[in-house]
C-alpha cells in the first residue's frame, strides 16, 4: 500500500454541507432571542421609570422635612391642589436618581420630567412620569410603570422642562 493513496480530511461537499447547517441553527436562535432582548430592554426602561418616580417620591419627603430648598421645587396652584414637578436632571442634581449627570437632560439620552399631584382632598400623592432614552419613552400617570406601558420613542411626546 502506497502512502500517497491514503485520504486526509473532509471533501468540499461535506464542509459546504457542515457550514449550510450551521448557518440554519444561527438563524433558528437568531430569530428566537431576538424578541426577548427587545422585551429586556423594554423592561429594563419601566424600571428606569419606576425608579424616577421613586426619586420624586424621596424628594417631596425631603422637602416637607426642609432638607431641599422650596427654591429648588417648581409648583403651581391647580385647581383642586398643588402640582410639583422634577427634571430628571434635577432628581441627579439632588442625588436621588443615580444616572451620569451627562446622560441627563438636553444633550443627554434621558430626558423628561416627574410631576406630584397633591389633592386638597387627601393626604395621597399622585405621579406622573414623561420620559425618554435614546430608544423609547413613555408617559404614564397613577400606577407603576411596566414594559406594556413603554413605546418606541418617537410614539411618545416628552415634556422636558417644569413651567
Amino acid at each position: 500500500m502506497n502512502l500517497n493513496d491514503k485520504k486526509n480530511g473532509f471533501t468540499l461537499i461535506e464542509l459546504l454541507a457542515v457550514i449550510v447547517i450551521l448557518a440554519i441553527v444561527t438563524v433558528i436562535g437568531a430569530t428566537t432571542v431576538l424578541p426577548y432582548i427587545k422585551n429586556s430592554a423594554k423592561d429594563a426602561f419601566a424600571v428606569e421609570a419606576n425608579h424616577a418616580i421613586d426619586s420624586a417620591s424621596q424628594a417631596m419627603s425631603l422637602y416637607h422635612i426642609g432638607a431641599i430648598d422650596s427654591s429648588k421645587i417648581h409648583s403651581k396652584n391647580i385647581t383642586d391642589g398643588v402640582e410639583y414637578c422634577f427634571t430628571l436632571k434635577e432628581l441627579v442634581d439632588l442625588g436621588l436618581w443615580t444616572k451620569d449627570a451627562k446622560s441627563v437632560g438636553e444633550n443627554g439620552d434621558y430626558k423628561g420630567i416627574v410631576k406630584v399631584i397633591k389633592n386638597n382632598n387627601s393626604e395621597a400623592y399622585t405621579y406622573s412620569v414623561e420620559m425618554s432614552n435614546k430608544d423609547y419613552g413613555v408617559t404614564k400617570s397613577g400606577s407603576n410603570v411596566t414594559s406594556d406601558d413603554v413605546k418606541d420613542k418617537n410614539d411618545v411626546t416628552i415634556t422636558n422642562s417644569c413651567s
